[in-house]
């Protein structure tokens, strides 16, 4: 805020701003507003603002008064600086119905220094009314996307869910046609091998000697060697015979 330190300005400028937003940083370049070297100061603090990083709008702004009183704002060097202002520049000289050459150059005019200050803050109460609002309907939305996210999500587990029953219930129906085709298969291959077996077994009862012997044959033996011929025999030595039954010893007679 280019103005005077002393007078009602400021303070105005202070109580709407702090009122409407306590958060706001007022920066202020004290100069004449009018008389002698008021023109150069004014010019001053423009041009301070002008090249101050720290400031987001400049405000010249006095009160009310005459046109002499105002004169200060109807010079060229004012003029030129306003126009020159690196940063936005609000014009707030006089009253609503004074009107000076600042007005026409500054980004914006307000009707009085109040009404800059109104114009170049936000009601904190108003601002947080608003945030209330977006965020109650944010939280809506939200709500609201929750919601058919986890509909959409329980949809697709019990679909997944579906898949894999239909999956398992197929893979199973095929394990037990497997398992009932390996039970037939082994069945089979062990029948096979019970009657391999039995065959052989079969055929080792005809070559087992005692099953000759039954059929009334006997064996002889002499010195436990077997006799399959009368020369083989020791006429000398006796000889045992092997029935079904039993064995005996004989000494042979020729």
């Amino acid at each position: 805020v280019v103005t005077s330190r002393e007078g009602a300005v400021i303070q105005d400028i202070k109580n709407v701003t702090w009122r409407r937003n306590p958060t706001v940083d007022i920066v202020l370049y004290s100069t004449k507003v009018q008389g002698n070297d008021a023109e150069k100061e004014i010019v001053e603090g423009i041009n301070f603002f002008s090249n101050y990083d720290n400031v987001d709008v400049v405000v010249v702004a006095r009160g009310g008064g005459s046109m002499e009183d105002l004169a200060a704002y109807n010079t060229e060097s004012v003029a030129r600086a306003t126009y020159n202002c690196k940063k936005p520049i609000v014009s707030a000289v006089g009253h609503e119905t004074d009107f000076t050459i600042i007005d026409f150059v500054s980004d914006l005019r307000a009707p009085t220094p109040s009404a800059a200050a109104e114009q170049l803050t936000k009601d904190r109460e108003k601002e947080r009314s608003t945030f209330t609002l977006i965020l109650n309907k944010l939280c809506r939305e939200l709500n609201t996307y929750i919601s058919d996210k986890t509909e959409l999500f329980n949809d697709t587990i019990s679909a997944l869910t579906d898949t894999i029953e239909d999956y398992l219930t197929r893979k199973s129906d095929r394990l037990y046609v497997c398992c009932d085709n390996l039970s037939l298969d082994i069945d089979n291959i062990v029948k096979n091998y019970q009657h391999t077996l039995e065959l052989r077994i079969n055929a080792l009862k005809w070559l087992d000697p005692r099953a000759v012997l039954k059929r009334g044959y006997t064996l002889i033996e002499q010195e436990g060697k077997l006799k399959d011929t009368l020369s083989s025999v020791d006429l000398n030595k006796n000889i045992e015979v092997s029935f079904a039954d039993g064995k005996l010893t004989a000494k042979p007679i020729k």
